[in-house]
């Protein structure tokens, strides 16, 4: 694992590497990344190089992986006009640096991320509710959620806002929790996941504050629950408004069950012996999406929709199933064996028509996957987990 996860590092040691990357990514599938993403982002950009890099720091205590992740920050501190969300920009470079935050090194640059965040929250937040919104506007991924993480973890007053953020939402499902896909190919849809949900924005929650909004954790918990929808092979939530309501991702963190009873177990750890009746849910769910028939295909290797994703998230969740341990290290192990050395980054992803291109990036590639196999296999800290809004 750590030998993959090595090889993988030296093919993003420089800054142009992971730009060049993004640029060809782009060209082979004709995507418009100015409409979200960022060379400094956190899904496809700098940020997850320095996650890597950071973690193999800390492995290996080898400098020339010091020496790349400053090269990284320093070229992401550079690039000024850019979206301000967790997976697009400035926030997810902040929480990169935070966590590879060794002796305050970064902290003169997280003071100005902090600055730059701020202006952006406050921009939101001087009339929150006095427009129409959808759940994009405080999702984990692209919204307020997701900034909060990062500038909350050492300013706790964000986590009030958030609070304010998450029953505003809860007062009426119906026409606030809704999504419109950030590249607007499909209508608004109902969407309860942890990159855009309300999942998401519960972790985020419990990430900044604990148990000290209660009361709303425990509405939201409640909301899930009045959500789910039964088949004949267990719980699962509806995620669109599409003629085909279970898409091929629904097992994956992104907007599938795994990653909401993920958040749902984190939470009730925190919440105690009240959320009882939750983490029921939380093994139903599991063992609907791990032995059920109806279980959808992986389309990839990847954090978001693929095998290394589910496999940190069941890995989380071993203790609430018997066979979830065994569940997580067989993706593990097949996330080693489709590792091929002729691919440039090692690992393919589904490109435009899922067919497959090279990937390289944090949510979707071969960085996330070695941080993954590196989480997995206990040679790398876990807290980086958090910027997928799974509390610890």
């Amino acid at each position: 694992m750590r030998e993959i996860a090595a090889t993988i590092a030296q093919r993003v040691a420089e800054p142009d590497d992971v730009v060049n990357a993004m640029h060809s990514f782009d060209e082979k599938n004709a995507t418009h990344r100015s409409r979200i993403w960022t060379p400094a982002g956190l899904a496809d950009g700098l940020s997850g190089a320095i996650l890597l890099l950071g973690a193999l720091e800390g492995l290996t205590g080898d400098r020339k992986y010091t020496r790349a992740l400053f090269k990284h920050a320093r070229a992401a501190m550079e690039v000024y006009e850019q979206d301000s969300s967790l997976y697009g920009g400035w926030a997810g470079l902040a929480g990169a640096l935070l966590m590879t935050n060794l002796d305050g090194r970064f902290a003169d640059a997280l003071r100005v991320l902090a600055a730059r965040l701020g202006d952006a929250m406050l921009a939101q937040t001087r009339e929150p509710f006095a427009l129409p919104h959808s759940v994009n506007d405080y999702d984990l991924m692209l919204g307020y959620a997701g900034r909060a993480i990062p500038i909350g973890l050492h300013d706790r007053r964000v986590a009030g806002q958030l609070c304010e953020y998450l029953a505003w939402l809860l007062d009426d499902p119906a026409s606030r929790m809704r999504v419109q896909p950030p590249d607007m190919s499909q209508p608004l849809s109902v969407y309860f996941g942890a990159a855009h949900g309300v999942a998401g924005v519960l972790g985020a929650l419990v990430i900044l504050s604990g148990t000290m909004y209660r009361s709303t954790i425990m509405n939201a918990l409640a909301f899930l629950e009045s959500s789910v929808i039964e088949r004949a092979d267990g719980p699962t939530w509806l995620h669109t408004d599409t003629a085909s309501p279970f898409s091929r991702n629904m097992v994956a963190w992104c907007h599938g069950p795994i990653g909401i009873a993920a958040v749902v177990e984190a939470t009730c750890r925190h919440i105690g012996p009240d959320a009882d009746r939750y983490t029921k849910l939380v093994k139903r769910t599991l063992e609907s999406a791990l032995h059920g028939p109806s279980k959808p295909r992986v389309i990839d290797g990847g954090l978001c929709h693929g095998r290394a994703g589910i496999a940190l998230l069941i890995a989380g969740l071993s203790h609430v199933s018997p066979g979830a341990a065994a569940v997580a290290g067989g993706l593990g192990r097949s996330l080693l064996d489709s590792y091929d050395p002729a691919v440039r980054f090692g690992y393919l992803k589904a490109g435009a028509g899922d067919k497959p291109v090279d990937g390289y990036d944090f949510l979707s590639g071969a960085i996330g996957i070695a941080l993954a196999l590196l989480t997995l296999s206990g040679q790398c800290d876990a807290a980086w987990v958090q910027l997928l809004g799974v509390p610890l």
